[in-house]
């Protein structure tokens, strides 16, 4: 009887050790998370530099102002990534920014009366904007020219984001002033110019690795093509060759997802140095309750399948959309409670941000043809890239509206900025 009760004991503490190691354990990182975490990204690129500063002073050199701002983030991120503290660095003095135009002219194309307003505008208005703003229109020029583009920053989820309101602002005024040169050195000089820049506006989207980024140069080249349209409507012009459509790597989110999950990966980093203090548990406890490699290989999954998806076909694309569990199935660890609930967290649907490269390339299909005006475009059969076509594809037609002079291609996600649709005349 006394060994058996000697032994209740023993047994207790081998339970307890052996519940500790279980709870203490974390797995190894899967080689694909491994991959993405060893990833090579460049060391320096003007491009990024230029973007850092497109908005300093004229008086400023962008890609040197740029250059400032980034090395003051390197080290403040350096300092970040050993304590997890408050992320600081010096920015550019905005009392110091060049001005920004804004007002009708810089409108959102798909908004009601925009396109009437922006091309209804005296030649003279125009002009005018556009001078007022040749340092701006430069500056966009130059950054085209530059074809180095990587974000450089380590990716965090406090990551500092370029600032965009100035390109885009100068993609406008690029395009008011294709506009103008139409009349004064001809419509087909200039037309072909927008073509070349919507070209160099892709290669810097193939190889965008920042979503926000991407989704930016998504938003000039359908301004660009919709402006270009109305050109060729205005001059009675047709085009030869009909623009490619977008290529995978075009449409592609790799490489922003990439970064989406190695930001990711340093947030349960941070975890077990520095704890969130809605937790209100030590580093030491917290250990026994989450698990970084564990965390991390299960949003390698999630992210590296938004990679995936996002290379897919329209058509296949178009069947996942339309499915509720679209992300593989989670498997929940009771060694890792914390990171379960971090990793149900809600984060953005990106599959509506797919959506926007296969919209886009639904503009393009619906461009190409108003473009070969020996096919009357209002009654043609243009079928969305998104359907097979079947007998009864009415719905999988291009539609003609005819109040607001637009075409549109259907497809499975809300399309409120009208990326599937082409005005064809004011």
């Amino acid at each position: 009887m006394k060994k058996w009760f000697i032994g209740i004991p023993i047994l207790l503490v081998v339970f307890v050790v052996v519940g500790t190691v279980f709870l203490y354990q974390d797995d190894e990182l899967s080689p694909g998370a491994q991959k993405w975490l060893s990833h090579k990204w460049p060391e320096t690129s003007k491009a990024y530099y230029f973007r850092l500063g497109f908005e300093v002073s004229p008086q400023d050199d962008p890609i040197a102002e740029g250059k400032k701002i980034f090395d003051s983030m390197k080290q403040s991120e350096a300092e970040y990534l050993k304590s997890f503290e408050q992320l600081n660095f010096s920015e550019y003095t905005k009392d110091n920014q060049i001005e920004i135009p804004e007002g009708e002219l810089f409108c959102k194309f798909y908004d009601e009366g925009c396109l009437e307003k922006v091309f209804a505008t005296p030649a003279s208005e125009l002009s005018d904007l556009v001078n007022n703003n040749q340092v701006l229109l430069k500056r966009f020029k130059q950054y085209l020219q530059l074809n180095d583009y990587s974000t450089l920053t380590t990716p965090l989820i406090i990551e500092y984001i370029a600032p965009v309101k100035g390109l885009l602002a100068a993609n406008r005024l690029s395009i008011l002033d294709h506009i103008v040169q139409a009349d004064t050195e001809g419509p087909e000089v200039v037309i072909n110019n927008m073509l070349s820049e919507v070209t160099i506006i892709r290669s810097k989207m193939a190889k965008s690795d920042q979503l926000i980024h991407k989704i930016v140069t998504n938003v000039q080249i359908a301004d660009y093509l919709q402006a270009i349209a109305l050109l060729l409507d205005r001059y009675q012009l047709t085009l030869e060759e009909p623009i490619p459509q977008l290529t995978q790597e075009e449409r592609s989110l790799k490489l922003s997802m990439m970064r989406e999950y190695i930001a990711n990966h340093h947030l349960f980093r941070q975890m077990l140095v520095k704890p969130d203090d809605d937790f209100q548990v030590p580093s030491w406890a917290m250990k026994f309750i989450f698990k970084k490699n564990i965390s991390s290989n299960a949003a390698y999954i999630d992210f590296s399948h938004i990679a995936s998806l996002s290379e897919q076909d329209a058509i296949s694309f178009a069947k996942t959309y339309e499915t509720s569990d679209f992300l593989p199935e989670k498997e929940y660890s009771i060694r890792n409670v914390v990171g379960n609930i971090l990793l149900d967290i809600a984060s953005p649907d990106f599959r509506s941000y797919i959506a926007r490269f296969h919209d886009l390339d639904c503009r393009i299909k619906l461009f190409n043809e108003l473009a070969n005006k020996e096919t009357d475009i209002k009654s043609s059969k243009i079928y969305s890239p998104y359907f097979e076509k079947t007998k009864h594809a009415e719905i999988q037609r291009a539609t003609y509206n005819a109040d607001n002079k637009t075409i549109c291609l259907n497809g499975p996600a809300e399309d409120d900025r009208k990326l599937r649709c082409l005005r064809l005349t004011l």
